[in-house]
């Protein structure tokens, strides 16, 4: 192959040369082709070779065409799986992407050298054109360098260029001691006191001048109230201590006025930041008087034994200043410590023994626990005798029927029980403690709105037992929370003072034989409505017995405590130990009240004993006139039948008002009656249910 090659290039030499065309002398000859290209030079393209930077400027170009890596990718595998498409890149990347990142300034990276001498106390730096000398490796040399500081001029040397050098073995030699201390002296005492001393000795003057004045107060307060106990008839002289507890912030603080740190538990016994706080206060039986005696901070749970010498000090103080104490209005902690329940109501009392002293739990408090039992879905079921005798279709009462009787009279311009809400059965925290939800639960228009349900509207029978239930619980708390004479407990007319007293005897037999829930387990609300019912016909008979006309069984409950919680709460809802410090001692010595309309209670009528901001209230008959009012003949509006009835009995009640306060002819009064020439026609349904 060779020699063919050579054949035929001196055969084309020779043919340029025939044709004309000759070689320069200088000229190099051309290159021979190689075997390889001459074989197979036509069937393969020759790829087109690019430089560095153009190829660098076309991976710059990919790479910024790739979208952005995310923060929470690996970079170095995302480098990795990129080396085939972008080389370069990668390689750089690995290189640098991999150092790690950090606060200390750049230079000093690259210094080998010290910048300063390490000696405790020298200051000389390189800045100062001082030679810095790095510690040698022999660990000999090192130990000896440690224990040393500088050099003398001894150790250094003159090389051939005559620059100085250290000795091989050179040692420091001088060496700045770290300096000694020395105590200062304690200053010479002073003539004169320093103001610290002075301003110390002014807070306790001004403590010493405040605890006077408050002991001033107090003996002017108990004077007063002497007094205002010795203008007391005999039997106005009895009262009831009651008892209860209010959230406040939990927290320690200073009183900047005494000194002193309010927010501890203060009750004995117990330690911690209090959480709570516990007021006791004294109200009258007959009159309207109250007055706080006494508070402590309490925490979450608290040991009812505490709480009898306590109670045993107020009952034999207010002895002392000619109060009896007759009833004691407690929480459930105490009953243990007294050895009173359900079955044991009262022991002797601890100033007159001849006398009992009665415990008596809060009825409104009963009246709640016993609706959030129903709400919460349990059942009660009444015993059989008590479904026989009033002739009741079930035994069961539950929330269903009052579920329905809202359903039933929602988007009606005219309800069959208005004040029921849905907040009475779904309450939230702050509803829960409201004794007004409850009270429209157990309610004679909630029983006549079931009553009707299954009389018009074809609803279960088994309503009637839950109607049944409602309208005992609403007539058990009118006569234990009466507030006028007229449905106070008296003897004045016997025939309804045995009917109370029958009825109340007859409900402590109910809620012995009740059971609640569906295992029928005994609980705290059915010990309490039995204690409390027990309670009042005890201490009614005694009363009576005493001289006093009629019993009001308000004066029993804890209303007058809660108004004054609401009053102290008008501020802040849950105050702080110092915040419920100022507004309790503000209230105890007599401020003037005002209703607070926000109050879980009904509205307390009685004033403070220790009143003295109060003024004198002028009672001012309002005048009543009745005028003729000229209505045009309008069509009535369509009304279903369920709304007739309840505007027949709006307007009953109204006329029944007007004809007992106003003076109306006897032709109108009349005209307003039912009789056989003037019926009441079907619209009187929801009256007759309601009587």
């Amino acid at each position: 192959m060779g020699n063919q090659e050579e054949d035929e290039g001196s055969s084309s030499t020779k043919l340029s040369g025939f044709s004309g065309e000759t070689t320069a002398p200088n000229e190099s000859p051309p290159c021979k082709k190689k075997a390889l290209d001459a074989l197979f030079g036509d069937s393969f393209t020759q790829r087109e070779r690019k430089s560095t930077s153009e190829t660098a400027r076309a991976e710059v170009i990919r790479y910024r065409a790739k979208d952005a890596l995310p923060l929470t990718e690996n970079a170095m595998k995302w480098w990795r799986s990129q080396e085939k498409e972008l080389p370069v890149l990668s390689t750089l990347a690995k290189r640098y992407v991999c150092i790690p990142g950090t606060s200390v300034p750049a230079e000093r990276v690259f210094i080998s050298t010290m910048v300063c001498c390490a000696a405790w106390g020298c200051s000389n730096r390189s800045e100062k054109a001082v030679r810095m000398y790095g510690f040698p490796a022999d660990m000999e040399r090192r130990k000896k360098w440690l224990a040393q500081a500088d050099f003398e001029a001894n150790q250094f040397v003159m090389t051939k260029n005559f620059k100085s050098r250290l000795r091989p073995d050179a040692i420091p030699t001088i060496f700045v001691h770290r300096p000694v201390v020395k105590k200062r002296r304690a200053p010479a005492p002073r003539c004169t006191p320093s103001p610290f001393q002075r301003l110390r000795e002014k807070r306790d003057e001004d403590t010493q001048r405040r605890e006077s004045d408050s002991e001033e107060r107090e003996d002017m307060a108990r004077e007063e109230r002497q007094g205002q106990v010795d203008g007391l008839a005999d039997l106005e002289r009895e009262c009831v201590l009651s008892l209860d507890e209010m959230v406040i912030t939990p927290s320690v603080e200073l009183h900047m006025l005494t000194g002193k740190l309010y927010g501890d538990v203060t009750l004995p016994g117990h330690t911690g930041v209090a959480t709570h706080d516990c007021v006791f206060m004294l109200a009258g039986n007959t009159t309207r008087w109250k007055q706080v005696v006494a508070y402590h901070y309490i925490g979450n749970s608290t040991k009812g034994a505490e709480y009898k010498p306590i109670i045993t000090e107020i009952i034999e103080r207010a002895a002392s200043i000619g109060l009896h104490v007759l009833d004691v209005t407690p929480n459930q902690a105490m009953w243990k410590s007294f050895g009173v329940d359900h079955t044991k109501t009262s022991v002797p009392h601890p100033t007159t023994p001849d006398r009992c002293l009665y415990f008596m739990p809060d009825v409104p408090h009963l009246v709640k626990n016993l609706k959030s039992a129903l709400v919460r879905g349990q059942v009660l079921t009444i015993p059989e005798y008590v479904v026989n005798k009033e002739n009741l279709p079930s035994n069961e009462v539950s929330v269903v029927p009052i579920k329905d009787l809202l359903s039933f009279q929602e988007g009606m311009a005219f309800k069959l029980a208005p004040h029921l809400s849905v907040a009475a059965i779904e309450p939230s925290h702050f509803e829960k403690i409201k004794v007004g939800p409850a009270l429209n639960v157990f309610s004679k228009a909630t029983s006549a709105g079931l009553k009707y349900m299954v009389q018009q509207e074809n609803r279960p029978l088994s309503y009637l037992t839950t109607a049944w239930f409602l309208e005992q619980v609403d007539h058990w708390f009118d006569l234990m929370s009466s507030r006028h004479p007229i449905t106070a407990l008296s003897r004045v007319k016997m025939e309804e003072y045995e009917k109370a007293i029958i009825f109340l005897q007859d409900f402590i037999h109910l809620f012995h034989g009740m059971k609640i829930g569906h295992k029928g387990v005994w609980k705290p609300v059915q010990t309490g409505v039995i204690m409390a019912t027990k309670s009042v016909l005890g201490i009614q008979e005694e009363m009576l017995e005493r001289g006093h006309r009629f019993v009001l069984t308000s004066r029993f409950t804890q209303d007058c405590l809660e108004n004054t919680f609401s009053c102290v709460r008008s501020k802040n809802p849950i105050p702080t130990p110092v915040e419920f410090h100022h507004a309790l001692r503000i209230i105890s010595v007599g401020q003037f009240l005002t209703t607070i309309r926000s109050g879980s209670y009904q509205e307390d009528d009685s004033s403070f004993l220790a009143d003295f901001l109060d003024t004198v209230k002028q009672n001012v008959t309002p005048s009543v006139r009745v005028e003729q009012l000229m209505v045009e003949n309008r069509t009535a509006p369509d009304l279903t039948k369920t709304e007739k009835c309840i505007l027949f009995h709006l307007a009953g009640y109204i006329v029944h008002k007007l004809t007992r306060f106003a003076n109306i002819c006897g032709k109108c009064k009349t005209a307003t009656r039912h009789t056989d020439d003037n019926p009441a026609g079907d619209n009187s349904i929801l009256v007759n249910l309601r009587v």
